[in-house]
């Protein structure tokens, strides 16, 4: 089973603002101007999760998305009752 937290900001790129953006495993940082690349972002982080759970389909791994803004003991609770 594969639990993938996900924050609804990886998903919607929602800042209105040229913000910077840092690489935690590199450290490397960059400037963007999310209304820049928004559509672009966001076509690419679907096709990116698509292939996620298509792997893990394809192989059965069972997968779920789970965002980090709801709470934990409800979003488990919902992943219980679905595998039940």
């Amino acid at each position: 089973i594969i639990l993938h937290l996900l924050d609804q900001s990886e998903l919607d790129l929602p800042y209105e603002q040229q913000v910077t953006l840092q690489d935690l495993e590199t450290g490397e940082k960059i400037q963007i101007d999310p209304a820049d690349i928004r559509e672009g972002y966001k076509r690419e982080v679907d096709q990116y999760l698509q292939s996620i759970r298509r792997a893990c389909n394809d192989t059965d791994i069972e997968y779920h998305s789970l965002r980090i803004d709801e709470p934990y003991d409800r979003a488990l609770i919902k992943l219980l009752t679905r595998r039940a």
